[in-house]
């Protein structure tokens, strides 16, 4: 997300005027808590350029620079309501997902006959990413790693 300087004036009103009403500041590990709008993945969200925004990648985006091309922002904190830019850090997809599982986050685990069932279905019968992420209590984009091969690459 690269800001034009108009967007960077409008998010600057809204960072000295208001941000500070929109997140908690936890004082253990310093996470600055979004309390405005959810999406479902536990992600704050903020309307910029007419479409909604993760508050991370928005507040990442003011208070560091531009997210590289091909990046993701990750936290460091681990709390996906977290904006404070101290704990956010630019990292490739497959980077999140490692990290994600080698911190044990990933809430739920799918076996490998699962994750062959995912591919079949989608390749075979068309099944969207989302309606295979709600048959098997995971995100659209966990499947889209899985459909991807970025996750369960081992499998065949």
């Amino acid at each position: 997300m690269d800001l034009t300087t108009e967007e960077r004036g409008q998010l600057h009103r809204i960072f000295v005027a208001e941000w500070q009403e929109w997140f908690d500041v936890d004082p253990q590990p310093g996470c600055w808590l979004w309390k405005r709008g959810k999406m479902s993945a536990g992600y704050g969200v903020v309307w910029v350029r007419s479409s909604c925004q993760r508050a991370h990648r928005v507040s990442y985006a003011y208070h560091v620079g531009p997210i590289p091309e091909g990046k993701v922002i990750m936290h460091k904190c681990d709390v996906r309501l977290c904006v404070n830019p101290e704990h956010l850090q630019p990292g490739t997809p497959q980077e999140n997902t490692s990290d994600m599982v080698v911190k044990g986050r990933n809430s739920r685990k799918l076996s490998d006959d699962q994750v062959r069932q995912i591919r079949w279905e989608h390749v075979e019968l068309g099944i969207s990413r989302s309606e295979l992420g709600a048959r098997y209590g995971v995100t659209s984009r966990l499947i889209s790693y899985i459909l991807r091969r970025e996750s369960w690459a081992h499998l065949s």
